[in-house]
């Protein structure tokens, strides 16, 4: 078989089904997870009106103590927020190389090679990809390198990734405005401008600042990845330019 024969074809069937598995989860996040951190007044005034009922605040200036209590409370969620918002960009990025890698599977099983290719990784994903041609490197898809690095980050902590990502001065890790901190008096900053409280000494244990903007950005990138329209414009089917 010769290698000008052999072509990975972008068809829009295929990135049709990809994007809506993108489309599928990102609506999860968007509509169910995102809208369940709640507004800031409602969970200050719920947890307080909770813990009134509680005797151990039944003495003279309870009520100051409540109002800690409950912000303290509120910082909480809001560390849990970030966490799990991190954790979905985590998922978008899994759900992207699985996807990746189940592309390349099934296009080489049509050419019933001798030793037939098998890719379980992302990296042997990449390698295939320029195998044919195609580019999938930062420089090509900058907004998915930079979704990589945060995932592995988040996921692993210090390490190659968080320095490529200070490197490039992604602003994942400009710092959150955390007024939702218990140094604040919730009893009188109710009107929050944040609802995450991320960074080293958070659940996510490392200084990177996730936000719902940076989800919808990493959403965007995954999507138009498998965008029939550009892959009819750099080419359909993206031939094979060296053998395995």
């Amino acid at each position: 078989m010769n290698k000008e024969d052999v072509f990975l074809w972008f068809d829009p069937y295929k990135c049709e089904a990809f994007q809506t598995e993108i489309m599928g989860y990102a609506r999860w996040v968007e509509e169910r997870l995102v809208p369940s951190f709640g507004n800031w007044n409602n969970e200050f005034v719920r947890e307080a009106e909770r813990l009134a009922e509680n005797d151990r605040y039944q003495y003279e200036g309870g009520e100051a103590d409540i109002a800690d209590d409950a912000g303290i409370f509120c910082s909480q969620l809001a560390e849990i927020n970030a966490y799990m918002l991190g954790m979905s960009i985590v998922g978008l990025s899994h759900l992207w190389e699985k996807q990746v890698i189940c592309f390349l599977n099934k296009e080489l099983k049509h050419y019933k090679f001798e030793n037939e290719p098998k890719v379980n990784s992302y990296k042997l994903a990449e390698n295939y990809f320029k195998l044919f041609g195609v580019d999938i490197s930062e420089t090509k898809f900058p907004a998915l390198y930079e979704l990589r690095l945060v995932a592995n980050a988040i996921k692993h902590g210090e390490g190659g990734s968080y320095e490529k990502l200070k490197r490039m001065n992604s602003d994942t890790l400009i710092k959150l405005e955390d007024r939702c901190h218990p140094k604040f008096s919730f009893s009188r900053n109710l009107d929050f401008e944040s609802n995450l409280i991320s960074g080293d000494m958070s659940m996510l244990r490392i200084a990177i600042h996730p936000t719902f903007e940076h989800f919808k950005k990493f959403k965007e990138a995954v999507y138009s990845f498998w965008s029939y329209k550009y892959w009819v414009k750099v080419g359909e089917r993206q031939y094979l330019v060296e053998k395995f």
